[in-house]
């Protein structure tokens, strides 16, 4: 895989022999490909987008549903949200706060929307 024993940003935008990919398709690309570890195009792909697609788990992953006094809510993963002129479902808005610790600002400026 592209990000071996890590998170992939799957919604990360790159550009692969000129064509924009998200970092998931690149990803599911060398899957598809049965693209073999260890081979030069497989080194090559993966040290190209291995910045810029993966990332390393939290200690405490930052959860949309949690609040900080450890109250867990349900995820409504099809509602959809506005966030930064853009719309959302709260399942993508969770997978894209993944990166990040529970007590990061990110994590903490989206749950304060999310329990407005």
């Amino acid at each position: 895989t592209l990000c071996e024993g890590k998170g992939i940003k799957w919604w990360n935008e790159v550009e692969y022999e000129g064509e924009p990919l998200n970092c998931g398709e690149v990803d599911a690309m060398l899957y598809a490909d049965e693209t073999e570890v260890g081979t030069e195009n497989c080194t090559e792909i993966v040290s190209s987008f291995n910045r810029d697609c993966c990332y390393d788990y939290p200690t405490t992953p930052c959860d949309v549903c949690t609040k900080e006094n450890g109250e867990r809510h349900t995820l409504m993963p099809n509602e959809e949200v506005d966030y930064e002129e853009s719309t959302f479902t709260c399942a993508e808005v969770n997978n894209f706060l993944s990166p990040f610790e529970s007590s990061s600002d990110q994590c903490e400026e989206v749950k304060d929307l999310a329990f407005d």
